[in-house]
């Protein structure tokens, strides 16, 4: 009996280094996704407002160039 005891116990060691091995992974992976999800945002971020920037700029250049065509 002492030696299925021993056995029994090394197994529920061995599950629960198991369970936190694949809560550690879980964990990693969630990092890692919500990670490139916020890297995302800011590069759309930054593309909408460089857009914006250079529409801005196009705007203004037109409006100069149909007031000296009106001069």
């Amino acid at each position: 009996m002492l030696i299925n005891e021993k056995y029994n116990n090394l197994i529920k060691q061995r599950d629960k280094a198991e369970k936190k091995i694949e809560q550690a992974d879980f964990k990693a992976r969630q990092s890692k996704y919500y990670e490139s999800q916020k890297k995302r945002k800011a590069h759309s971020r930054r593309l909408i407002q460089k857009g914006l920037y250079l529409k801005n700029i196009l705007n203004q250049k037109s409006l100069v160039l149909m007031k000296a065509k009106n001069c």
